[in-house]
């Protein structure tokens, strides 16, 4: 989960930290086996299972036609329909590419101010 939230939400330029969170769940789900802390098949099963749902959710958040119940929409006959409805009713189809950083206004503000620190406004001035 962690690899496809990543994967979904990050730039596309982030190229490093998709293959760092791939291989690292990859060394997971392999640790996991090696240790017999789980068998194959289970973690094969979770795998697909997973993936899937991740695939079928984000389809349907991100397609307009699919947040409607109709004929044409198969995905409508399915009994957790609703409640995907519910929840999705009042997002836009496709949500704006805006990132920032996860942590508290304060914080962010502490951290962007070292970019217009007195410093860097005077080499800005100079020209430097």
């Amino acid at each position: 989960m962690g690899y496809l939230t990543i994967k979904q939400y990050s730039p596309k330029r982030f190229i490093l930290l998709h293959w760092v969170s791939f291989l690292i769940s990859l060394v997971g789900i392999c640790a996991l086996v090696v240790a017999r802390g789980h068998y194959s098949i289970d973690v094969l099963l979770a795998y697909f299972v997973t993936s899937r749902l991740w695939w079928i959710y984000h389809t349907m958040a991100t397609n307009a036609n699919l947040k409607v119940s109709s004929e044409e929409n198969i995905l409508s006959r399915a009994w957790w329909f609703y409640i995907f409805w519910y929840f999705e009713r009042n997002v836009p189809s496709q949500l704006p590419k805006r990132f920032c950083l996860p942590v508290p206004a304060n914080v962010r503000r502490f951290l962007l101010s070292f970019r217009r620190c007195q410093v860097c406004q005077l080499c800005r001035r100079r020209g430097e």
